[in-house]
C-alpha cells in the first residue's frame, strides 16, 4: 500500500498522534466534567453551610427575644402586683389600675413568647431538612412530615397574631390607645402568606409522594 517505508512509517506516527490527541482529548473532558461536579458539590455544600448558619442566627436570635420578654413579664408582673410602680408609669396609665394594664402587657409578653417558639419550631425544621440534603436523600417521609409541620406552625403563628390582634382591640382602654401599642399583633393578613401556607403543604404532598414511588420502585427492583 506504501510506496516508500517512510510514507508508512510517517502515516503511522500521524495516526498515533491523532489517537493520543483524541485520548488526551477524551480525558481532559473527563477532568473538566469531574470538576464541574466537584465545583457544583463545592457550591452547594456551601450554600447548605450558610444557610445552617442563618438558621442558627435565626434561632439564637429569637432564643435572645423570648428571654427579653421574658424579664419584661416579670417586670411586668411585679408593678402588676403593687409591689413597686415607678412614678412616671402611673402619670402614664391616665386613670386606669396598674394592674389592669400590667395584665395586658404580661398577655402582650406571653403572646410574644410563643410565637417565637413557633418561630424556633419552624427554623428548626427548616435546618433538619437541609441536612437531609446535605446527606444526599431530602426525598424522605421525614422531610413531607417536616414540611407539614411547618405548614401549621406557620398557620398557628397567623393564629396567634389574629387572636392577639382581637384581644389588644378589646382589652386595651381607649385613653391608651396611643401609648399603650403593640406590634406583631393585627388582623392584617397578607395574600402572600395564604400563597406560601398553601405551597408548603403542596411541597410536603409532593415529597410524601416522590418518596412513596421511590420506595415502591426499591420494592418492584
Amino acid at each position: 500500500l506504501f510506496p516508500h517505508k517512510a510514507w508508512k512509517n510517517s502515516v503511522i506516527d500521524g495516526l498515533a498522534v491523532i489517537i493520543v490527541i483524541r485520548y488526551i482529548d477524551s480525558r481532559n473532558s473527563i477532568t473538566l466534567t469531574l470538576n464541574f461536579d466537584k465545583e457544583a458539590s463545592v457550591t452547594q455544600t456551601r450554600l447548605f453551610t450558610i444557610t445552617g448558619w442563618l438558621l442558627n442566627a435565626a434561632m439564637i436570635v429569637c432564643a435572645f427575644g423570648g428571654v427579653i420578654l421574658g424579664f419584661v413579664l416579670v417586670i411586668a408582673t411585679v408593678m402588676g402586683t403593687g409591689l413597686w410602680t415607678p412614678p412616671e408609669v402611673v402619670k402614664q396609665l391616665e386613670g386606669v389600675r396598674a394592674g389592669y394594664v400590667m395584665m395586658i402587657v404580661g398577655l402582650a409578653c406571653l403572646a410574644g413568647m410563643i410565637l417565637l417558639a413557633l418561630a424556633i419550631l419552624v427554623f428548626r425544621a427548616i435546618q433538619q431538612i437541609v441536612g437531609s440534603a446535605i446527606s444526599g436523600d431530602p426525598f424522605v417521609v421525614e422531610n413531607a412530615d417536616r414540611l407539614s409541620r411547618i405548614g401549621w406552625l406557620v398557620v398557628a403563628i397567623y393564629g396567634v397574631q389574629f387572636a392577639m390582634g382581637v384581644a389588644m382591640g378589646v382589652l386595651v382602654p381607649p385613653q391608651l390607645k396611643d401609648n399603650l401599642k403593640f406590634g406583631g399583633f393585627g388582623l392584617d393578613f397578607s395574600p402572600l402568606g395564604l400563597l406560601a401556607i398553601l405551597l408548603v403543604f403542596v411541597l410536603a404532598q409532593i415529597f410524601r409522594h416522590g418518596s412513596e414511588m421511590r420506595a415502591e420502585l426499591e420494592g418492584t427492583v
